[in-house]
């Protein structure tokens, strides 16, 4: 935190996930502490929503409405990892996109290997109007541009610089500068010249 603050950042959106029955971490806690600096989203997985008990949804309803938070996310869906299966994934992310239109919020989009299917239900079920941004977007300009159709904004972590995202890099673009957001995805996908070390938001 205090080198994200000698970089110049002035303020962080800690992803807050559900990791256990009753638990959705600690960004909360975060946002309660420095609410000057931190702010919190809240949202379950696709990688995890299969074992979701139905109370923590309730609970999850409960604390969209928090003004500590700021978004609902990240929600979505992965293809990559059979961690939940797909039809469950998309229940949730259907659910949870209620969950954000109810509590007018934003919402985190994760997808990872699923951009027809995302974009699918996102027509299908609209983005709420509070708008929403693809979480980490890993693909083309292509897809990119069916999101910036849907209003979405486009968020680039560190694999921007992979030697191996050409691809990225075309979609970013394309997207215009208001619309694109970088992010930490801290401690993951820190950027070349970091690569394989711990990232983090400075």
């Amino acid at each position: 935190i205090a080198r994200a603050r000698a970089a110049g950042l002035e303020r962080i959106v800690c992803i807050g996930l559900w990791r256990s029955p009753g638990s959705f971490g600690n960004a909360l806690d975060l946002a309660s502490r420095d609410p000057g600096f931190f702010a919190a989203t809240v949202g379950i997985h696709p990688h995890e929503c299969a074992r979701v008990p139905e109370e923590d949804w309730a609970r999850h309803e409960a604390l969209a409405r928090d003004p500590r938070v700021v978004a609902v996310g990240e929600t979505g869906l992965d293809f990559h990892y059979a961690h939940s299966p797909r039809p469950v994934q998309e229940a949730s992310f259907r659910r949870s996109l209620g969950i954000a239109r109810a509590a007018r919020k934003p919402v985190v989009v994760h997808v990872r290997e699923a951009d027809e299917a995302c974009a699918r239900v996102l027509r299908e079920e609209g983005v709420p109007p509070a708008g929403g941004l693809i979480h980490c977007f890993t693909g083309d300009a292509a897809a990119a541009r069916v999101y910036l159709d849907l209003g979405l904004l486009i968020s680039v972590a560190g694999v921007v610089t992979f030697k191996t995202a050409g691809a990225i890099r075309e979609a970013v673009r394309i997207v215009p500068r208001d619309r694109l957001l970088v992010e930490t995805d801290c401690p993951f996908l820190a950027p070349i010249p970091y690569r394989g070390k711990r990232n983090e938001p400075a």
